[in-house]
């Protein structure tokens, strides 16, 4: 298995490679989910509630328990669901 795992690997950074277009939109989508993150996390450290910057979906229910919306493990749900999406 591990084999054909390294050769989707290999050929998913080929055609990445190959794609200028295609890096500059993950760059980009990369870049204003930072921003968003950045800015949800400055207002959480100066005790502002806001808006999380991202929900899970329905189905999920991982971060369904009160304590992800508290400080700061707010914070480390918001990370994950926005580099995962």
């Amino acid at each position: 298995m591990a084999p054909r795992l390294a050769a989707a690997c290999l050929d998913w950074a080929v055609h990445l490679a190959v794609a200028p277009g295609k890096q500059g939109q993950l760059l980009e989508k990369a870049r204003r989910k930072a921003m968003r993150f950045a800015h949800y996390a400055a207002k959480r450290a100066l005790g502002s509630a806001g808006e999380p910057c991202i929900e899970p979906l329905p189905q999920d229910r991982r971060f369904s328990g009160a304590a992800w919306r508290s400080w700061p493990f707010d914070l480390a749900w918001q990370g994950f669901l926005l580099q995962q999406q």
